[in-house]
């Protein structure tokens, strides 16, 4: 009964760290993207001030 409860535990702990692991991996991952989506966004905002920027100068006839 002991050993089988000693597998029990061991097979737990085992699979806690593994899920605790791509939990981490998860949050990494996570935050990637995060920071991959604030970079596209800056950019789609810094081409579309230029693009406003450059309607700007043609209607003045620039």
């Amino acid at each position: 009964m002991d050993e089988k409860l000693d597998a029990m535990r061991a097979d737990f702990l085992a699979r806690f760290a593994a899920l605790e692991g791509r939990l981490i991996d998860l949050s990494r991952e996570t935050e990637h993207n995060q920071e991959a989506s604030i970079d596209a966004i800056g950019s789609a905002i810094a081409q579309l001030g230029a693009t406003v920027q450059n309607l700007s100068l043609r209607r003045k006839g620039g």
